[in-house]
């Protein structure tokens, strides 16, 4: 007998719970998360992830950048699953559920439908990306970079931390090199919940977003050589201080990003002096840059202008300063009019949108048989940057993301946690999902 999909509801509070047992592994005094990448903390929840995975009679298998594939079967195994997943690693200072809510909503979709003894008739792959973060090896987003073959396995083996610790070597001290090549876990479509990771939505008093263009990224590694001499006895003018030319490089740097606004940004996360002492001037500075936007001609002039930059300051201040691309990611643009034509059970009216950076948009999506509408107004306010995902529409508290697949539509979720109470985030958002699989996943009780 078959049970309407449209009555099903997640269990928020076994998802809650998950989420702070797993927040156990790499716990911080503040209350955050530090979990990098292929550390043993990482392995600790990679050991809970699978050990749930199998639970929940999922096949696990573990490629050889370490990801993660739970698979539930269906009905129709010639069919490509839907992938659902994110990532379990975190930044140096990260939070319980960048990543996190994504990986384990996944897990627990696939709970509620054992739950209820639903089968699909496409299968369903829950995943756990390796190194989204690209806190501890760059850049970030390896292995589904590698998975979508924008890197070789063997590039990726080789990178190496700040400690010189190579990605292959790290996996290796896990255990999670898995034997299965990268790429052969195919997808029909991908859904992945994630949170709102700025303030953009909450500055501009707006609860939904549209994403019109995927994040451009350039990563550079730095370094700044002056000459390390006393600091009593060496006057101002006969300086070669590397830390006064990487702080005047700085300012100027965030000058460049305003000025190339509002779209553009630019950061310097890391800075490390080599040898510090308090009465030595220093000598040598290492640091990063990390500079996004959503055109690619204001990326490229990015670099140029922080090229030129440091060239000036060098010569001014007599020192030498390195810069050195480690990563280029360009836009990835979305055609959100051809999406519109994309579904059979969706349809949109009243639309007036803009496409041009910073345009206006409004309009109102609808169900065809008039379960469900969802209505959305704004300028462009959140750039997504996953791989796997190109644009969205959004709705309440949350932006409800839909996507074409070659087998119907698919849901992505993202969300300001400070805009909602954390347990009615993730059952709004997961629930969208679920509600989804009526339209787009053939379902029946087992």
């Amino acid at each position: 007998m078959s049970r309407a999909v449209t009555n099903l509801q997640i269990d928020s509070a076994r998802l809650w719970d998950s989420i702070h047992e797993t927040a156990k592994f790499g716990a911080t005094p503040k209350g955050g998360v530090r979990r990098l990448t292929l550390s043993q903390e990482d392995r600790q929840v990679r050991d809970w992830f699978r050990k749930a995975c199998e639970d929940a009679g999922l096949e696990v298998h573990v490629d050889t950048l370490g990801s993660m594939f739970g698979l539930r079967k269906g009905r129709d195994m010639s069919k490509p699953p839907v992938g659902l997943g994110s990532h379990l690693d975190t930044q140096p200072t990260g939070g319980k559920f960048d990543g996190i809510l994504g990986t384990l909503g996944a897990l627990e979709v696939i709970r509620t439908l054992n739950d209820a003894g639903i089968e699909t008739d496409a299968p369903l792959c829950i995943v756990n990306w390796t190194n989204e973060e690209g806190s501890r090896f760059a850049p970030a987003m390896m292995a589904s970079a590698a998975y979508v073959g924008d890197f070789t396995v063997e590039d990726i083996l080789s990178r190496k931390d700040a400690h010189g610790v190579t990605f292959g070597e790290a996996l290796d001290g896990i255990g999670y090199r898995g034997e299965s090549k990268v790429g052969t876990q195919k997808f029909s479509g991908f859904v992945e919940l994630h949170i709102e990771q700025g303030p953009i939505l909450e500055a501009e008093n707006k609860t939904i977003g549209v994403v019109d263009h995927g994040q451009g990224v350039f990563w550079y590694d730095g370094k700044v050589t002056g000459f390390e001499s006393h600091a009593g006895s060496t006057p101002m003018p006969l300086r070669r201080d590397a830390l006064l030319a990487l702080s005047e490089f700085a300012l100027t740097l965030e000058q460049i990003a305003l000025k190339l606004g509002p779209n553009a940004v630019a950061t310097i996360g890391e800075a490390v002096i080599a040898n510090p002492s308090r009465n030595v001037i220093p000598g040598e500075i290492a640091f990063t840059i990390d500079c996004r936007s959503a055109n690619a001609d204001t990326l490229e002039a990015l670099d140029a202008s922080l090229r030129a930059a440091a060239s000036e300051i060098a010569k001014k201040r007599k020192v030498e300063i390195a810069i050195d691309q480690v990563w280029r990611a360009y836009t990835t643009p979305a055609d959100i009019v051809k999406w519109n034509a994309a579904s059979d059970d969706w349809h949109t009216t009243k639309a007036a949108v803009d496409l041009r950076e910073g345009g206006a948009f409004s309009s109102r999506m609808e169900a065809k048989d008039g379960s469900m509408g969802f209505d959305f107004a704004g300028t462009y306010t959140k750039i997504a940057e996953h791989k796997l995902i190109a644009y969205a529409f959004g709705d309440r508290k949350a932006e409800v993301h839909f996507e074409p697949g070659p087998n119907g539509v698919v849901v992505r979720v993202v969300f300001d946690p400070e805009t909602m109470h954390p347990v009615e985030q993730q059952q709004q958002g997961w629930q969208a999902i679920l509600d989804n699989f009526k339209r787009h996943v053939e379902a029946k009780t087992s």
